[in-house]
């Protein structure tokens, strides 16, 4: 249930190999206090940024610069490009890429999957942020049809939040989608 709950599949689907990657990186866990937009801000200062803006095609130029074409039809030119996009977008080809991408890389987005997360948010009355402030971390909920297990976070214990903040993954998520608010 570890593997599944944290990289949204099954652990038939998920690969021995790269089970386990981020302890690839040193170094420990940090909170950012003010916020991780920090990382990004510092890391684009100087740049110039284009936000909401949908890009629909990226084209290296004979002279090797790049034209990037936008939905609206706005371009922007850029000596070098960083294609940060879901790989959703990426497999439905939704980027014209000219050159087309290398072959290696188009297999790899073809063999790629991505698991399914579903967050649950449930909203507490006082009484019952009251009570879980003694609660565990974790909780777990049982729900009698489907006869599934959902793992919660008890986020009134450590603030002034009135929400239980769950997850489910894989399956389970395809079930909490068909079920409607009384369900729930």
């Amino acid at each position: 249930l570890f593997i599944e709950e944290n990289y949204g599949a099954k652990s038939q689907e998920i690969s021995a190999e790269q089970f386990g990657a981020p302890a690839w990186f040193g170094g420990g866990d940090y909170i950012l206090p003010g916020g991780y937009n920090q990382v990004p801000q510092a890391l684009s200062a100087g740049i110039d940024i284009q936000l909401n803006s949908q890009v629909i095609s990226i084209e290296k130029t004979a002279s090797g610069v790049f034209r990037l074409t936008c939905a609206d039809r706005s371009t922007y030119m850029a000596e070098q490009v960083l294609v940060t996009v879901p790989l959703g977008v990426l497999k439905k080809k939704a980027i014209q890429f000219t050159p087309e991408l290398p072959l290696a890389k188009r297999e790899a987005i073809e063999r790629a999957g991505f698991g399914k997360f579903c967050k649950i948010l449930v909203q507490l009355t006082d009484a019952k942020v009251r009570e879980l402030k003694t609660q565990p971390s974790w909780l777990k909920v049982f729900m009698e049809k489907p006869k599934r297990g959902f793992q919660f976070f008890n986020l009134p214990k450590y603030s002034a939040s009135n929400l239980l903040v769950g997850v489910a993954v894989a399956e389970e998520a395809s079930l909490i989608e068909e079920l409607n608010d009384e369900q729930l």
